[in-house]
C-alpha cells in the first residue's frame, strides 16, 4: 500500500469537487502540490471513492455547470460524503487502537 502524505490524502478527497469546478487533472495535481504522475497513481481510488470508473476520470472536464442547485443538490451531496468519510477514517483510527489493546491484554494473559 501506498504511503500517502497530507496533501494526496486532501487531494483524494477533493479531487470531485476540482473537477466539478473545471479543473483538469494536471491543474488539480499543481493545485495540491503533487506531480501529474502522482495524481494518476491514486485515480483508482479516487474512482472507488466516488462510485465512478477510472476511465471517466480520465474525460477531459467539463465547463462549469452554471445552474445552482437546490439545497440537498449534488454540491451538498458530494459535501456530505466528503464529512462521512472523515467520520468513517476517525471510526477505523479508533477500532483500531481498540484492537490493538484488545492484542495487548490477550498477550499478556497468555504470558501468565
Amino acid at each position: 500500500m501506498l504511503k500517502r502524505s497530507e496533501r494526496v490524502k486532501l487531494m483524494i478527497k477533493e479531487y470531485m469537487i476540482r473537477r466539478m469546478e473545471g479543473l483538469s487533472n494536471l491543474q488539480i495535481a499543481e493545485k495540491y502540490g503533487v506531480t501529474n504522475q502522482t495524481l494518476y497513481r491514486y485515480l483508482q481510488i479516487i474512482a472507488d471513492n466516488n462510485g465512478v470508473t477510472r476511465e471517466s476520470l480520465l474525460d477531459l472536464p467539463r465547463k462549469k455547470n452554471n445552474v445552482e442547485y437546490p439545497k440537498g443538490g449534488k454540491k451538498e451531496e458530494i459535501s456530505c460524503s466528503i464529512k462521512l468519510e472523515d467520520k468513517f477514517d476517525t471510526l477505523l483510527n479508533v477500532l483500531s487502537e481498540v484492537m490493538n489493546q484488545i492484542d495487548m491484554i490477550i498477550n499478556e494473559q497468555e504470558e501468565k
